[in-house]
């Protein structure tokens, strides 16, 4: 069993973990993120640029409902 002492300190760490890999990722690709969004005419935070967006995460495919997504995501989980 996982002590209850270490809960707090793994959650900062998991939370710590994905921030520090995000951001290295974003420094390390900055200016490749720029001219792409340059190169296709794309302002941040508009609907063209998730797909730019989609490198920190996923996102499901247009033609699946939320039901569908949410099935996909418990299978997927259920295999790790």
């Amino acid at each position: 069993c996982f002590p209850k002492q270490k809960v707090l300190p793994y959650i900062i760490a998991q939370f710590a973990g994905a921030f520090g890999g995000a951001l290295l990722a974003y420094v390390l690709y900055s200016s490749l993120f720029t001219e792409f969004e340059t190169a296709h005419h794309m302002v941040r935070g508009s609907v063209e640029s998730l797909q730019l967006a989609s490198i920190f995460s996923t996102y499901p495919a247009a033609a699946l409902n939320v039901w569908q997504a949410a099935l996909v995501e418990v299978v997927i989980t259920s295999i790790l």
